[in-house]
């Protein structure tokens, strides 16, 4: 199914069904000038600790990740943007993140972001 919905500068489309796929999200320490699918199973040969930390090399560079899960009832979405219109391309309910040298920490932005959401949630929730 496919519903559009106009307003203000940008029409947003959002697919669902067998167009918008299940995506696996990573965030890494770096800058890469490409935006595009990449064939990350193919060049990322992950290690899984029993801890269920995470670990492999980038570009000769060991990185430590963790799978980072959004608030319970989130769901991320993956989105093309062009010609006016945002698309969803697909959807994910955690993110993997990774940091040089060692498993990221709260100071890690994308772990930081995840725990603003919940306490901000928290926060705003109403009284009992």
């Amino acid at each position: 199914a496919t519903t559009t919905t106009t307003g203000g500068p940008m029409a947003t489309t959002t697919t669902t069904g067998s167009e918008a796929t299940h995506a696996h999200v990573q965030s890494l320490p770096c800058n890469i000038k490409y935006d595009g699918p990449a064939d990350v199973s193919g060049r990322l040969i992950v290690k899984q600790h029993a801890d269920g930390g995470l670990e492999t090399a980038f570009r000769g560079r060991e990185l430590r990740g963790v799978d980072a899960p959004l608030r319970k009832g989130t769901t991320g979405l993956v989105v093309d943007t062009g010609d006016g219109t945002a698309r969803v391309r697909g959807t994910f309910d955690r993110i993997r993140v990774w940091e040089y040298d060692a498993p990221p920490g709260p100071s890690n932005s994308v772990m930081d972001a995840l725990a603003k959401v919940d306490a901000l949630t928290a926060l705003h929730a109403p009284e009992d």
